[in-house]
């Protein structure tokens, strides 16, 4: 791009100060023109490709910020969902302690209440034993 440039300001001051002998002949001139107008047309067809860069790059970050939005949304729905989830966990630990306290709780009542069949039936033995030692003693 540089060297199009250079080269057509060195056309368009040849054709300013008259070319390099001073008076430019009528074919001269007009090679100058025509060479002018040729670095013109490519000047115009490198602003026009580098127009089009840039639509194709403007539509390729407008594509690329609405998936970033919707990334973004996808991200908060997830961040919901998991703290749903740690919710929904904490709940059921607590709800398992529950269980395993009161089970627990239960096993030691399951055993105060053994014990406490294992006296009466100790209670029972003796009772009968004494019955059977002296069965008329109490009549």
């Amino acid at each position: 791009m540089d060297e199009a440039k250079m080269s057509m300001e060195s056309t368009v001051t040849k054709v300013e100060d008259g070319g390099e002998g001073g008076s430019v002949p009528g074919q001269a001139r007009r090679d100058l023109e025509e060479e002018f107008n040729m670095q013109r047309a490519r000047m115009k067809e490198l602003f026009l490709q580098k127009e089009e860069d840039l639509r194709k790059l403007m539509l390729e970050k407008q594509q690329l910020d609405s998936e970033v939005l919707g990334l973004r949304a996808e991200l908060q729905q997830l961040q919901t969902l998991s703290e749903n989830q740690k919710s929904e966990i904490q709940s059921l630990q607590l709800l398992v302690s529950e269980t395993v306290e009161a089970s627990s709780s239960g096993s030691e009542e399951v055993r105060r209440l053994r014990a406490r069949a294992l006296e009466l039936e100790q209670q029972l033995a003796q009772l009968r034993q004494q019955q059977v030692t002296a069965p008329y003693y109490y009549e």
